[in-house]
């Protein structure tokens, strides 16, 4: 009977380091997205967007985790997120099933309008030096 006692309680101790893990992981994502959301899609490069990319590719085994994530974003988040992932797609062939995945989602929570403004977006206009 004490066994079975000992081993909820491992149970628990493993479920408690795995928790935090995950709220971490879907804070670091909205945090990540946040950072790039000022870049310009024409000026956003595979090394500008590494934080990103690295979030996306830890999340895309976990469905449930990728929903929750896109349903606390907003559509500015979101219009980053699609910025992010155009990039990813454009430098990171190997990994395109997973940024497809990504994009596939995005698309049904924010709708073509995140696709059409990241493609109209031009780079600012650079000053004039004197």
């Amino acid at each position: 009977y004490q066994r079975r006692d000992r081993g909820f309680l491992y149970f628990i101790v493993l479920l408690q380091l795995h928790i935090p893990f995950i709220v971490t992981n879907q804070m670091a994502l909205a945090a990540a997205v946040d950072k790039v959301s000022s870049i310009a899609f024409p000026d956003m490069t595979p090394l500008s967007v590494k934080d990103v990319t690295k979030e996306l590719l830890a999340l895309s085994n976990n469905d449930a985790i990728i929903e929750k994530e896109l349903s606390l974003m907003n559509s500015a988040q979101l219009d980053a997120l699609t910025k992010v992932i155009y990039v990813c797609l454009k430098g990171d062939y190997k990994n395109s099933s997973v940024y497809l995945k990504w994009h596939g989602l995005v698309y049904e929570r924010a709708g073509a309008g995140a696709i059409v403004r990241t493609l109209s977006e031009k780079a600012p206009a650079k000053e004039a030096s004197a």
